[in-house]
Order: structure tokens, then C-alpha cells, then sequence
């Protein structure tokens, strides 16, 4: 009877030994059909196609030359936009000189007033039509990220309970889908009508002189950093406690499972028990594969935004400061105040991107159980 046994072990050892070679392309078919990476690969957004050209699982084996093709594409399409952001703050020095020199040989103080409030309306026409195109490049990323994100976070939480993360891939799938569409309607229903006031409150404040538009102007100003704050914040550390919690109690469950597998198969059990750990191997490996590329899909759909908006922000801060040197205080203000519009559009398309980000390499770092 032990001879039997014996034998009996034997011949299962060298059928699995066999049939592993023979179906490990299969188990990875059916990996990648299960976790959607085909549909996710054909699925990438717009600019990431513009960006890398076609991109698929195997080249998210090589990120680095990935970003190279991310910089180059940056560089390329980004020259026009630098030329019209360096050539609109031109413009606002323009003005802001033009209005001082003016204000210099006025010695009427009523006409010197005219020609503050002449220089504080031409800045805002010549920001306005800028601060407009801003927010449509500010609002296609974010329905490219929410489109992308529709496919890219159930093939992650897919990759990632294959991989033996069953617990923390619902937990963050969940937490993500929550946050993000949570913050895209409160972001295009309430926050970029609320920019539109502040905007239209900055003008009138500054250019008519009165405390009471910029105050509430301000209050905006402030109920946005708040929420874009918080809601970044709150979302760190709900990722931080569930993948504590979640982890552990995924890494518990499988070692009792490979636990009583060798207990109850004393020879089989550690042949099926190492089948399932390469299995699960495999299937962090794909988790990590498409991570990257949600990193990289990401990446293409902000990069330009990210450059636009910077730069914008920067070029009127600049013009802001100069502006208060040479000038009434009120267009060098006026001109701040639409470099904070430009710092609101980053943040955000910033905190958006950041949710996706997070939950990402999260799912990437979670316990590898193979």
C-alpha cells in the first residue's frame, strides 16, 4: 500500500510538472481576458496614443522609455502654448506700463483714476479670453480621466484580487469609484460655476475698488482650498487604514488556506499549494503591468494641462509683482488674482489626477500573496 501511495504521488508530480508547461499559456489568456487588459489596452485615452503611439502591456515593462516618448511629445506640442502664455504676459506688462505712464502725466486725479480703471478693464478683457481656453483644456483632462477611470479601475481591482488581494482590491476599488466621482460632479456642478464667480467678483472688486466683492471673493477663494484639501487628505487616509487592515487580513487568509491544503494533502497538498502560488505570482505580475500603464495613461492625459496651467500660473504671478512696482496696486492685484484661477484649474485637475494615482501604486503595493 505505501509503495502504492508512493508511486501514485510520483505519477501526479510529473502529470502537474507536464501539464504546468503545457497550460501556462492558457492561465495567462485567461488572466488578462478576466482582468479586462485587452479592453484596457485598446481603451487608453486620446493623448496617451498621441503621446506613446500604441501602447500594450509589454511596453509598461520598459517605463523608461515610455517617459522619454512622454517628454518628447510634451516638448513638441507644448511650444505653441509657451509662445502665447510668454506673449499674453507681454501683453499685461504692456498695459500695466502704459496705464502707469499715463497715471504719470495726469495731473488731474480724477482722469488718473479713469486711466487705473481703463488699465484694470483692458488686463480683465485680456485675461478673460485665456482664463476660457484654460478651462477647457482643464475640463477635457478631467472627462478624459473619468472615461479612462471607468475601465482602468475594474481591470485593477480584478489584476489585484487575482493576485490574492481579494479584501483590500474591493476596498480600494470602491473607495476610488466613490472619491472620484464624488469629486468630478462636485468639480463641474458647483466648483467651476464657483470659479466663474470669483472671477467675475475679482473684477468688479478691483477694478470699481470695493471691499465687499473682494471679501466674498475671497471666501470663495478659501472654500476652495478647503475642499481640494480635504478631500486629498481624507482620501490618503482612507488608503492608508483600509490597506493596514485589508492587507493583514488577506495575508491571514492565505496562509491558513496554504495551511490546511498541506495538511490535509500531505504530498499533493504542497504541489497544489506551489501550482497556486505561481498562479498568483502570475497574476500580480499582469496587477503591476497594468498599473504602470494606468500610471502612463494617466500621466499623457495631464502632462499638457499640468504644463499649461504652471505656466499660466507663474507668467501672472510674475506679471503681478511687476505690475504692483510700476502701478496702481489694483491691476497688479486684478492680475494675481487671475494667476490664483490659473492655480485653482491645476488644483483642480491635480486632485483628480492624485486620486488615480494613489489608488494605483496602492493596488500595485499590496501584499503579494503568491
Amino acid at each position: 500500500m505505501k509503495k502504492f501511495l508512493t508511486l501514485l504521488a510520483t505519477v501526479l508530480v510529473l502529470f502537474a510538472a507536464l501539464s504546468c508547461s503545457a497550460s501556462a499559456y492558457d492561465v495567462e489568456a485567461e488572466q488578462r481576458e478576466a482582468c479586462g487588459a485587452d479592453e484596457l489596452e485598446q481603451s487608453l485615452p486620446e493623448e496617451a496614443y498621441e503621446a506613446f503611439g500604441s501602447l500594450t502591456l509589454s511596453d509598461a515593462a520598459h517605463p523608461e522609455s515610455q517617459l522619454e516618448k512622454l517628454w518628447m511629445f510634451l516638448t513638441g506640442s507644448s511650444q505653441d502654448m509657451l509662445v502665447s502664455a510668454v506673449r499674453n504676459a507681454a501683453l499685461l506688462l504692456v498695459i500695466v506700463f502704459l496705464t502707469a505712464l499715463c497715471a504719470a502725466v495726469t495731473e488731474n486725479s480724477v482722469c488718473g483714476a479713469v486711466t487705473q480703471m481703463a488699465g484694470a478693464v483692458a488686463v480683465a478683457a485680456l485675461s478673460a479670453e485665456h482664463v476660457s481656453s484654460c478651462v477647457s483644456v482643464g475640463c477635457e483632462a478631467l472627462w478624459s480621466l473619468s472615461d479612462f477611470s471607468k475601465i482602468l479601475l475594474p481591470s485593477m481591482c480584478a489584476a489585484a484580487s487575482a493576485s490574492g488581494a481579494f479584501t483590500a482590491a474591493s476596498a480600494k476599488y470602491a473607495a476610488t469609484a466613490l472619491f472620484f466621482d464624488g469629486l468630478l460632479s462636485v468639480e463641474i456642478k458647483i466648483l467651476l460655476p464657483m470659479l466663474y464667480a470669483y472671477a467675475a467678483l475679482m473684477i468688479g472688486g478691483h477694478t470699481l475698488e470695493n471691499d465687499t466683492l473682494l471679501s466674498v471673493a475671497s471666501l470663495i477663494k478659501r472654500i476652495f482650498k478647503f475642499f481640494l484639501i480635504t478631500v486629498a487628505t481624507v482620501f490618503t487616509f482612507y488608503l492608508s487604514v483600509t490597506g493596514i487592515l485589508t492587507g493583514t487580513a488577506d495575508e491571514t487568509a492565505a496562509k491558513a488556506a496554504k495551511t490546511a491544503v498541506s495538511t490535509t494533502l500531505p504530498v499533493v497538498g504542497s504541489i497544489v499549494s506551489d501550482a497556486a502560488s505561481t498562479v498568483l505570482s502570475g497574476a500580480a505580475m499582469l496587477r503591476n503591468g497594468i498599473g504602470i500603464l494606468g500610471l502612463l495613461g494617466v500621466l499623457a492625459v495631464c502632462a499638457v494641462p499640468y504644463l499649461t496651467l504652471g505656466v499660466h500660473y507663474l507668467l501672472y504671478k510674475l506679471a503681478a509683482g511687476i505690475a504692483c512696482t510700476f502701478t496702481d496696486k489694483r491691476i497688479g492685484n486684478l492680475i494675481g488674482g487671475f494667476g490664483d484661477l490659473y492655480a485653482f484649474l491645476l488644483g483642480m485637475t491635480g486632485v483628480a489626477s492624485f486620486i488615480l494615482f494613489l489608488s494605483i501604486v496602492s493596488s500595485m503595493k499590496a501584499v503579494n500573496l503568491g
